[in-house]
């Protein structure tokens, strides 16, 4: 039922965003791997719960960390789709299948 509900969620483009960053990570260079990795930590520690002191204490401190971490994957990101986009007519399908994949 698990891989069922995987190829649904493939096929209808369906998946969150940490996964479908996820699946573009080996074709990132190490620094974006990197801020992945801290999106991911962040977002981790961030659901793991047991974090309820508010704003100043320990919840706030993840939640200031999962958006910096978050902020740094998309700048990442708009500077990849930034680059070449003069001669993207003339781009062969796999990089604007590439370039879909980043947006």
């Amino acid at each position: 039922m698990n891989l069922f509900a995987q190829e649904l969620k493939r096929f209808f483009n369906a998946a969150g965003a940490l996964e479908r960053i996820d699946a573009l990570r080996s074709e990132m260079t190490p620094e974006v791997q990197a801020e992945i990795d801290e999106l991911q930590g962040a977002m981790w520690d961030l659901e793991s719960g047991g974090h309820h002191d508010g704003i100043a204490g320990a919840e706030g401190t993840a939640t200031l960390r999962a958006l910096r971490a978050a902020t740094a994957v998309r700048a990442s990101f708009t500077a990849m789709l930034a680059a070449d986009t003069a001669n993207l007519r003339e781009a062969p399908d796999d990089d604007v299948a590439q370039r879909q994949a980043w947006r």
